[in-house]
């Protein structure tokens, strides 16, 4: 197995024909420390499930123009573990979440394409459960829910009264459907990924919400679950600018600069 890496630009294509069942996404801004725990994690993951000789997949790692030795470390992994069918693109300048997830949307030839944060705080076991509403239940996106810990009380003091704000903010003004946007684990059908993904405009750590705001006007069935999740330090958002970001998208989108699709 020679585990590859891309690299890319704005001048980018699709992958049009599907030929694995399950995409995973990780984008990675200098996340050299933290990087080979979620790919640990994800090993493992993979391991049980190669049990079933039908389960095919890829990893993209999307490196976001890290100036850190994250590449270094993702190619030492894929060399430790030969049988991984790991890959690296390697963006020549930081996007942004958005713009890194983006492009592994568009380099990705899964069924199901799930993307996952490099902080290894969403339990990528919990992916079982996403999946499953994709395939028995007919959603054309899953995405994971915190917001069971914020009653459990299980997120720090701060953190969990920043993230309530949030969420009331996010309700105001764009989607009052879904408890938490912002949760870094989510899947989706091929066709809801292509179709969303090649409507986003944000390439910000806010694309989230842009994405499921398309996905409503889109029409595509969305479900929310709880999953696993621990608290990581060394978030790269900053909560408290939160309000304003979503203010300036939400007025745009009530000024028409979302096209209705």
């Amino acid at each position: 197995q020679d585990h590859q890496k891309f690299s890319t630009s704005n001048n980018f294509s699709i992958v049009e024909k599907e030929s694995v069942h399950l995409s995973i996404i990780i984008p990675a801004y200098n996340e050299e420390k933290r990087v080979q725990v979620m790919l640990l994690a994800t090993f493992h993951y993979i391991q049980k499930r190669s049990c079933d000789p039908r389960f095919t997949y890829e990893i993209i790692l999307v490196d976001d123009g890290s100036v850190d030795n994250t590449v270094q470390v993702v190619l030492q992994f894929a060399a430790q573990h030969p049988q991984l069918q790991l890959f690296v693109l390697q963006l020549p300048q930081n996007l942004g979440k958005g713009g890194a997830v983006q492009q592994g949307v568009f380099h990705a030839s899964g069924k199901y394409i799930l993307y996952v944060d490099a902080d290894n705080a969403s339990d990528i076991n919990s992916v079982d459960v996403l999946e499953n509403y994709l395939i028995q239940h007919h959603y054309d996106i899953c995405i994971g829910s915190r917001h069971h810990l914020l009653k459990k009380n299980m997120r720090t003091g701060i953190r969990a009264l920043l993230t309530k704000a949030l969420h009331t903010v996010i309700s105001t003004l764009l989607l009052d459907t879904i408890s938490d946007t912002q949760c870094g684990l989510k899947i989706f059908t091929r066709q809801s990924a292509l179709h969303c993904f090649g409507n986003q405009r944000l390439h910000g750590w806010i694309f989230d919400l842009e994405l499921l705001y398309l996905a409503t006007v889109l029409r595509y069935r969305i479900k929310e679950t709880d999953i696993l999740w621990a608290d990581v330090k060394g978030t790269k958002v900053n909560i408290l600018l939160t309000p304003l970001s979503i203010q300036d998208q939400g007025d745009g989108y009530s000024m028409g600069r979302c096209q209705r699709y």
